[in-house]
């Protein structure tokens, strides 16, 4: 199977951050403001390779523009920019599975009003799985999430006539395994 789609949207009463220079100290706030466009491509496929391996790769592009925001990057803050998975699902038996997930998303920069900026780093994470059918009902599934341990950076800047500051913070994740047992009632 494969696909390939494409959307195109207009947003009205778009959400954005609102600063307000009138206190001290500054106060950013969300606020509807305006209008958005929005539009992206995306790619899906699916392949069975014989009959025990199954993979699966998506990949998106997204695009979007704020009105009430001077560009370039004046896009939504919570829209990832482009993203990446690759699946593989691998069934060792009739009793056991094996699979994996790779996810890539990539942020970019971003303009949230004249005076804010913020950039979003890459994010890459690794899923994997092993499940054991023991019978009918009953299930058990070794599991493990962020098995990269990956950290994820971003920035985020206030730039005027009279100066700036930047903040930037590092979030580290760690990998969480999981060992499940599951029986249908």
């Amino acid at each position: 199977m494969v696909s390939l789609s494409g959307y195109a949207r207009q947003i009205d009463d778009v959400t954005v951050q609102r600063l307000d220079m009138t206190s001290r100290p500054y106060i950013v706030s969300p606020a509807n403001e305006g209008k958005a466009k929005v539009w992206g491509l995306e790619f899906d496929t699916r392949y069975a390779v014989g009959a025990k391996v199954d993979l699966r790769a998506n990949a998106a592009r997204n695009w979007s523009r704020l009105a009430a925001i001077p560009g370039p990057d004046n896009r939504l803050s919570s829209q990832v920019a482009a993203s990446a998975n690759l699946g593989l699902d691998y069934r060792r038996s009739t009793f056991h599975t094996l699979g994996m997930n790779l996810n890539l998303q990539f942020g970019g920069p971003l303009r949230q009003s004249v005076e804010l900026r913020e950039y979003t780093g890459p994010v890459r994470s690794l899923d994997a799985f092993s499940l054991w059918t023991l019978d009918g009902k009953t299930q058990l599934r070794l599991s493990g999430t962020d098995l990269l341990a990956p950290a994820s950076a971003s920035r985020r800047s206030y730039l005027d006539a009279q100066g700036g500051t930047a903040r930037w913070v590092t979030e580290r994740r760690t990998a969480t395994v999981r060992l499940l047992l599951e029986r249908q009632i």
